[in-house]
């Protein structure tokens, strides 16, 4: 059975206008143990700093190919 996580709605207010990222069910095919797997995520650096890049940064007018270097 494929791993699927609720998550709650995340409602933040950036300097340049509201934010609003709502993901009501998440599956992850090709996971087989999503606690191991988010665990991984988030020691990630480079996980991180991909996902900053995507959003707080381009929220403040960051350059939307930016994130292609965390590939």
């Amino acid at each position: 059975q494929m791993p699927s996580v609720n998550i709650p709605e995340i409602r933040e207010r950036v300097g340049t206008g509201d934010v609003n990222v709502s993901i009501r069910q998440l599956s992850l095919p090709s996971v087989k143990n999503y606690e191991e797997f988010k665990s991984e995520l988030i020691r990630d650096n480079k996980f991180e700093k991909a996902v900053q890049s995507m959003t707080i940064d381009r929220a403040f007018g960051g350059n939307s190919m930016a994130k292609l270097k965390y590939i």
